[in-house]
């Protein structure tokens, strides 16, 4: 293992490329024997060896995203809110992986040093997303909502929107050839067909929104993209009618799961009010019905990972971590007006991946191997734009 992780070290980002992958694939697991771990734990065990062994080799000075010291301050309120919670004994392992996905973040931050290597994130994404909707398409169509390996549409659908948009974006760049922008066209309509058979409601509003801000000024594309949207919904009215009807059912909000997730948020926010310092308990939101009394939602998810991070950790440590993403956004928006178009089509698609993922996880919480990974890519993208802008003949 280690001579596989030193020759790793000399072959060019191929640890990108496992780490990518890996972390898309975590509903599979591999078998340690007395284990069984999810591909996304076992790439990041991996990671972290390489990034020890890469950084005792190299000579590289750390290299870390501004105002880095905030997330040591939130996991120290993560600690904090995990024992004051009513079970904690029973998530200690979750703390744990919660600390390695820290870890995970400041490691990719460091290693990664290019441009070239954060295309090779987005291409890579978007090839395992291709993968996952054809495997999803070929034997997980049998139920009336598409679910994929995950085996549930709403976690489906946030892991494939953002390959959509990527091959939507790409294929509207000039940078590449014809040939090229029409097979990106293609894979964004197959993956976009998926997503509409998730019916998962917050990962398609949240596709809809960034298109619109991503083409917020060029309507002729909009107008395309929603011409073939329609011809994809007749497509799936002639293959799969009863699916059909049941998207537009969904869509009239009258279902359950709206008065049931009405009913969380009312909790979540009954239990910020109650615990506003260290909240209920990280990990522990399902507990709350153990310490508040409830009418309904006993032992559920929170659906929303900004009301479930405020009621479970407190307000303060949430903020704080909020304030570490705004603080990185509001960098990456300033390098909209970046003068090579190349430059331009990726940080542009970094934003967009940006607006999905905060819109999808209003409606959900989040798959946070992922979370944490995006968001190093977008403190890369700062790191590495505005050092070159800053080392740039004036």
């Amino acid at each position: 293992m280690v001579i596989g992780l030193v020759v790793l070290t000399q072959i060019r980002d191929l640890w990108l490329i496992f780490f990518t992958i890996g972390i898309h694939f975590d509903d599979l697991f591999v078998d340690l024997g007395f284990a069984k771990v999810g591909y996304g734990d076992f790439v990041l065990a991996l990671l972290l060896f390489y990034w020890l062994l890469w950084r005792f080799n190299g000579r590289s000075p750390l290299q870390t995203a501004e105002k880095w010291p905030l997330l040591i301050i939130y996991l120290i309120g993560v600690g904090l809110s995990w024992q004051q919670g009513p079970t904690p004994h029973l998530e200690t392992g979750q703390y744990i992986r919660h600390c390695s996905y820290l870890l995970g973040y400041f490691a990719l931050t460091d290693l990664i040093r290019e441009r070239r290597q954060i295309h090779v994130f987005v291409w890579c994404t978007l090839l395992v997303v291709c993968v996952h909707v054809i495997i999803a398409l070929f034997f997980f169509n049998e139920s009336l909502r598409l679910q994929g390996l995950p085996g549930q549409p709403n976690i489906f659908g946030g892991l494939i929107g953002p390959g959509a948009l990527i091959a939507i974006l790409l294929s509207s760049s000039s940078l590449f050839k014809p040939a090229l922008r029409l097979a990106l066209l293609l894979a964004g309509l197959v993956i976009c067909t998926a997503l509409i058979l998730t019916v998962s409601r917050g990962a398609q509003l949240a596709f809809v929104l960034t298109i619109l801000w991503s083409f917020r000024t060029q309507w002729k594309r909009i107008f395309t993209i929603g011409f073939l949207s329609l011809i994809i919904l007749q497509l799936i009215l002639i293959a799969y009618p009863d699916r059909l009807d049941y998207f537009f059912n969904r869509w009239d909000l009258k279902d359950g799961s709206v008065t049931d997730r009405q009913s969380i948020l009312l909790n979540g926010l009954q239990a910020i009010f109650k615990y506003p310092f260290f909240g209920i308990g990280f990990g522990q939101f399902d507990k709350l019905g153990e310490v508040i009394s409830l009418d309904k939602g006993h032992g559920r998810a929170s659906h929303n990972n900004y009301l479930g991070s405020l009621a479970t950790l407190g307000i303060p440590t949430a903020s704080i971590l909020f304030y570490f993403i705004l603080y990185q956004a509001r960098r990456l928006w300033r390098l909209s007006d970046l003068k090579v178009e190349k430059d331009r089509v990726y940080i542009g698609i970094l934003q967009a991946l940006f607006i999905f993922q905060s819109v999808t996880l209003v409606f959900r919480g989040g798959r946070r191997m992922i979370s944490w990974s995006f968001l190093a890519m977008y403190s890369i993208a700062v790191i590495i734009y505005h050092r070159s802008a800053r080392q740039s003949p004036q």
